[in-house]
């Protein structure tokens, strides 16, 4: 009889390749990865951090709004600031003059709109 060798194969530590998706590199300030853990600790389901990572920018990019684009809410705050102001403007005015009144009032002066467009929201200030 003639012995045959054994072959152990060593265990992978990584998860199986899917081969979908690029592999990018993440660098977190350890107050994030901190911040990170705590909501991955929060699910019923325990995912690691990495799968946490993945559902938070999912989560993320769910609710996010197209550059430009107005929620119900505010077409409307606009809408009902619009008619107050035009409730409110001089009758005496011109057409055009109360047209220019009211768009800088509702838009502000050109000067501060690119400083308004580039400010972060108060939402994301933490």
């Amino acid at each position: 009889m003639a012995r045959r060798s054994v072959t152990v194969r060593k265990k992978k530590r990584a998860a199986p390749a899917t081969g979908k998706g690029t592999p990018i590199g993440l660098r977190l300030e350890p107050a994030t990865l901190a911040r990170v853990d705590r909501w991955a600790a929060s699910q019923k389901d325990g995912p690691s951090r990495l799968e946490a990572i993945r559902r938070l920018i999912e989560l993320g990019l769910a609710v996010a709004l197209p550059a430009g684009v107005r929620t119900a809410r505010a077409a409307q705050a606009a809408e009902m600031a619009s008619e107050e102001i035009d409730h409110l403007a001089d009758p005496s005015a011109t057409d055009e003059e109360r047209q220019l009144r009211k768009r800088r009032l509702i838009k502000g002066p050109k000067e501060f709109q690119d400083l308004r467009r580039n400010r972060r929201k108060a939402s994301n200030q933490r």
